[in-house]
């Protein structure tokens, strides 16, 4: 019997011993993954690092596309002003045939003075004739009276 033991314990030894070769084997793996865990924890850490920075450089990215924004905002409302007050081509030629007729019809205004004036002097130059021949005939009559 106690060779039946002796028998069971070595049996068993070589089945510890097998089973130790494998764990052996496990704990290569295990370091082999460990290594492989650390360079990924490494390539990880470096991957957060440039994260970072592109997160970074993306918050300079939102403040300044927030500035464009702010001046685009400005400058649609200035447009609108702009347009408000802005006269256009179709106003501008408009004023500009307002304008010509109101030149043309003051020239013409202009001449009709011209005329008119000259025609006053004539006018007069005749009423001043006659005048004169008027004092004349009353003179000849005898009909002044100082």
């Amino acid at each position: 019997m106690e060779d039946k033991i002796f028998k069971k314990l070595e049996d068993h030894d070589q089945l510890f011993g097998k089973i130790d070769a494998r764990f052996d084997k496990m704990d290569a793996k295990f370091a082999e993954h460990d290594a492989r865990f650390d360079k990924m924890d490494a390539k990880f850490a470096e991957h957060d690092a440039r994260f970072d920075k592109i997160e970074s450089r993306l918050d300079d990215h939102d403040k300044k596309l927030d500035s464009l924004i702010g001046t685009a905002v400005d400058h649609g409302e200035r447009l609108s002003r702009i347009e408000e007050t802005m006269v256009t081509k179709t106003d501008y030629r408009h004023m500009l045939g307002i304008l010509e007729e109101i030149a043309t019809r003051m020239k013409r205004i202009e001449e009709d003075h011209a005329f008119a004036i000259e025609w006053l002097k004539r006018i007069q130059l005749q009423v001043d004739k006659q005048e004169q021949e008027i004092q004349f005939i009353k003179m000849k009559l005898n009909l002044v009276t100082n």
